[in-house]
């Protein structure tokens, strides 16, 4: 299937290429790398995406390469990337921070004896 990219997805890899520009010419190339990369299972096997609840555009699914997550949809025979975001960017998911540091309570100690 032929594949390609929605506004928005062209806008993700604008905005990485520029916040790279400057800092590191490796890492332009490596994230190019990994959009051409991403482009081929797209290509060859665009229904082995994950399909969760998780992802933010209703119905799309998901592909993952080298952390980086490629959002798209199949529409009229064409695969469409929507978004290319950074799993850095994705909240972790939610934890009690002094879960392993609780001391228990005496009352719970009370009567074990």
């Amino acid at each position: 299937m032929r594949v390609k990219l929605s506004k928005e997805a062209r806008q993700d890899i604008d905005r990485q290429i520029a916040y790279l520009t400057g800092k590191t010419i490796s890492g332009i190339v490596t994230f190019r790398d990994i959009v051409k990369r991403a482009q081929r299972p797209l290509a060859s096997q665009p229904h082995a995406g994950q399909s969760d609840t998780r992802i933010p555009i209703r119905g799309a699914m998901r592909i993952i390469v080298d952390g980086w997550y490629f959002d798209y949809d199949i529409i009229g025979g064409e695969v469409w990337v929507l978004r290319i975001t950074s799993s850095v960017n994705t909240p972790s998911l939610k934890y009690d921070d002094d879960f392993d540091y609780e001391v228990p309570s005496r009352s719970t100690n009370e009567g074990s004896d």
